[in-house]
């Protein structure tokens, strides 16, 4: 059985996020979600990693064969001490593509583990959590519809109700 592991940030999860995962696991016996923190990104997070987390668990409840987790370290080692033999990354532009096929040779030569890299739909090929945090941050709330699984929205208000 192919276990897949899809590792980002997901701060937060997207509907270019949910096109990978719904593909995947359409296509894979299990496939992992794992929420990695960035270094690079520190001190520009709208969510803690358990409420991404928490996010992904709402938005993948209707897949049977898919989890979330919190990741630690390098992708390739985690992916190969827990047994996973494939890596899912999407791409948006040339740019992304390149950043991706580079990672992909990386995490081959680092864990011996492939990347299955994935065009985004180009309905949501513009989108990045990015982007999300921009909308959430000036307050167009009613932006996110377009944005973020459905099944996320209500909990995202709720937290930037609590947080106000």
């Amino acid at each position: 059985m192919t276990r897949v592991l899809f590792a980002g940030t997901y701060d937060p999860i997207t509907l270019g996020h949910m096109d990978l995962i719904e593909l995947a696991a359409r296509e894979y016996g299990h496939v992992t979600v794992a929420i990695f923190v960035n270094p690079d990104k520190e001190g520009h997070h709208l969510l803690s990693p358990e409420r991404r987390r928490e996010l992904i668990c709402l938005a993948c409840a209707h897949l049977q064969n898919v989890d979330a987790v919190l990741g630690e370290g390098y992708t390739a080692d985690y992916a190969r001490e827990n047994g996973y033999n494939l890596l899912l990354r999407g791409w948006r532009d040339e740019g992304d593509l390149a950043w991706e096929e580079e990672m992909a040779r990386y995490n081959l030569a680092r864990g011996g583990i492939p990347t299955r890299l994935v065009k985004a739909d180009p309905r949501h090929a513009a989108l990045s959590s990015t982007e999300v945090r921009r909308l959430i941050c000036a307050g167009e709330l009613d932006a996110l519809s377009s944005c973020v699984p459905a099944a996320c929205i209500p909990r995202l208000r709720q937290w930037l109700a609590e947080e106000k």
